[in-house]
């Protein structure tokens, strides 16, 4: 499946990645997305790691933070907050912007 971040395609693939020790990874120079299908990890966490995943697409086109280090905290920190807010907030605000 192909999905849309800015400018670029990205593949968006679904994986079991229960022998990783990463949930996610995204690769600018492959234009690809993948997050873990392993049943340990919750759905809820697998959606927080694929908005994570979407926030590093977004980061390597608009180039905010060059520091790896600090990208991941913040990403970390944004991920769990915009997935909430985009679950919780975002259709109610939809509704009450129309």
């Amino acid at each position: 499946m192909k999905i849309r971040i800015g400018s670029h395609d990205y593949d968006l693939v679904l994986r079991d990645m229960k022998d990783s020790s990463r949930n996610g990874t995204e690769s600018y120079d492959e234009l690809i997305i993948v997050v873990n299908t392993d049943k340990n990890l919750a759905p809820m966490r697998r959606y927080e790691v694929f908005v994570h995943e979407v926030l590093h697409a977004m980061n390597r086109q608009l180039a905010i933070w060059t520091d790896d280090a600090k990208e991941e905290e913040v990403i970390d920190r944004l991920a769990p907050m915009l997935l909430r807010f985009m679950l919780d907030e975002w259709p109610k605000a939809l509704k009450k912007i129309r």
